[in-house]
Formats: structure tokens, C-alpha cells, sequence
């Protein structure tokens, strides 16, 4: 496995997208807090670890490729926005 520095915003952001990529849900999962809300590209939100397992369970299935542009973090003391 590739090695990623998650204690920074790029490192984190290109774990998530590795996860999605290899289909690794449990990886993927864990750049979630449990209380996190994950609002997918229809706008729905998902809340906390058993809604957010269930939308990347299917995000993970495609094994999409994401790219961009270097991601627009917010970061409030440990809470992070991507």
C-alpha cells in the first residue's frame, strides 16, 4: 500500500480518494468522525457511521477514479470540511 501522511490536509484527502479507488470501505470510513455528515452530489446527508458506511459501501462498489484539483479544506481546531 501506498503511504499517506493523514496528520495533513493533502495526505488525508489522497488517502480518501485511494480508499475509493481500491474499493476499501473500512478505509474509507475511517477518515470520518462518527459524528460526522456526509452530504453525497444529490445533496442528500448521511449521518454518522451507519448511513455513511452504507453511501460509501456504494461510492466504494464503483472504484471511481477521483481527481481534482488540490481540495478546498476548511480546518476549525480538529474539525476538517472537505
Amino acid at each position: 500500500m501506498q503511504e499517506f501522511n493523514r496528520k495533513t490536509e493533502i495526505g488525508a484527502v489522497a488517502y480518501f480518494r485511494y480508499c475509493i479507488r481500491n474499493g476499501d470501505v473500512k478505509g474509507a470510513l475511517s477518515c470520518f468522525h462518527p459524528e460526522a455528515v456526509y452530504i453525497d452530489r444529490d445533496g442528500r446527508e448521511w449521518r454518522g457511521p451507519e448511513q455513511i458506511e452504507r453511501a460509501m459501501n456504494e461510492i466504494c462498489r464503483l472504484k471511481l477514479d477521483i481527481q481534482g484539483e488540490t481540495p478546498h479544506i476548511t480546518v476549525v481546531n480538529d474539525l476538517a470540511m472537505w
